[in-house]
């Protein structure tokens, strides 16, 4: 299975959860089973519930912990974890590798993303991000089929 960990709030926005939907959508579609994993933000619950998205609530902070991010791990039987929370701690992303779970973290800029197998900027193209292999560039952006059709390229 993979997990797509996202951090809602009404200070960090919701665009991470509009990301991972998106994004949850497209994998599913293809035949990938996944699971959202995130805080318990009430109008990210209503929203995935709305959206009839497989999800699990946890405490944040308890990913940086051994034996609740094994327990999570064994009980969805994660293979690849995809961090889109800004900022990945290095306890979190060093268990992920300890745990032989594989990492994607999507416009990561904390202390955990150089540890990463897979750092994609979308959004920071201009900023150098860390991890094992990094892919910038405004192409990688995850967007709605609806913006998508909307894109218009500037050339200046």
């Amino acid at each position: 299975m993979l997990a797509i960990c996202i951090e809602v709030s009404h200070l960090k926005g919701s665009g991470h959860l509009f990301r991972g939907l998106r994004l949850y959508r497209a994998l599913c579609e293809s035949g990938v089973e996944c699971a959202m994993i995130l805080n318990g933000d009430a109008s990210a619950i209503e929203i995935l519930r709305a959206h009839k998205v497989r999800y699990h609530i946890v405490d944040l902070r308890e990913l940086e912990e051994h034996d609740s991010l094994r327990a999570l791990v064994e009980r969805f039987a994660i293979r690849l974890w995809i961090n889109d929370r800004l900022s990945t701690s290095i306890e979190h992303a060093h268990l992920l590798r300890l745990l032989q779970v594989g990492s994607v973290h999507i416009d990561d800029i904390g202390p955990g993303a150089e540890f990463c197998d897979v750092n994609i900027g979308g959004l920071f193209h201009q900023m150098p991000l860390k991890g094992r292999r990094v892919i910038q560039g405004v192409e990688y952006l995850i967007l709605s089929p609806e913006l998508e059709r909307k894109r218009k390229w500037r050339t200046e």
